[in-house]
């Protein structure tokens, strides 16, 4: 139990420490920049402002969209865990939702951890390149300070639902050394691993549509950029190569 109440606080640590990085790069101000700017600088911060407005509203839609496909799929594939699983993949008789909760929790967990990403990415970007006007440094660390929300937060809270997903199983399943008994210790862990098989399909289909959407908006940037306005790929003057970047 010690070492349950440990992992506990170190969960809570990690996810404090990204609350205080998120707040750290959303309290950034670009608008303070332009008081003390020269004109061209205040004109480009309205433009960061203009398109780091869009790329959230293209994410988020985009998210919700994604998130609609996959709320289907986990609960056709829940139907599957639980038919090959909990009805008859697993050593305990009688009705069990182990392996089908395990999924679905493991599932959802996944979706927010995904949502807490692309919302940071989203605001950490634009102000990332409004640091870089006046230093890399303070670029670097922007960049730095969001990445470590994606990271402490997912690791956290997934360590955390996990844990307490855990000790509620372990107290209804009532679990034995016994490894030939039905409700032995490795009975359990087979149920319980049904939570990173939701965690990994949501992630995996979340990178393939990403991935599907950030290369249809280089290929339509690169033809808008290329036919329409005759530049180069690599142009600055490309948006293309922005997002390339």
């Amino acid at each position: 139990m010690f070492l349950a109440i440990l992992i506990f606080i170190c969960c809570a640590a990690g996810i404090a420490w990204a609350a205080i990085n998120a707040k750290a790069v959303t309290s950034i101000e670009l608008e303070s920049h332009g008081n003390n700017a020269k004109g061209t600088d205040i004109k480009a911060i309205d433009m960061m402002l203009k398109i780091g407005a869009k790329i959230d509203n293209g994410a988020s839609a985009f998210l919700n969209e994604e998130y609609l496909v996959l709320s289907g799929f986990i609960v056709v594939f829940g139907g599957v865990v639980f038919v090959m699983v909990d009805m008859y993949g697993s050593q305990r008789k009688g009705l069990s939702l182990y392996a089908t909760i395990s999924y679905v929790i493991g599932s959802l967990t996944s979706m927010v951890c995904g949502y807490i990403g692309m919302k940071i990415a989203v605001r950490a970007n634009f102000r990332t390149a409004y640091k870089a006007i006046d230093s890399l440094a303070d670029a670097f660390k922007t960049a730095f300070q969001a990445g470590c929300v994606m990271g402490f937060s997912m690791i956290s809270i997934s360590l955390l639902i996990l844990l307490t997903l855990f000790l509620v199983f372990k107290g209804q399943f009532a679990p034995v050394a016994d490894h030939t008994k039905e409700n032995s210790w490795a009975v359990l862990m087979e149920l319980l691993s049904a939570y990173g098989l939701g965690g990994s399909s949501v992630a995996l289909f979340s990178r393939v549509g990403g991935g599907i959407y950030t290369k249809a908006a280089d290929v339509g940037a690169d033809l808008v950029g290329k036919v329409e306005e005759g530049l180069d790929e690599d142009s600055p003057r490309n948006p293309a190569t922005i997002a390339d970047n």
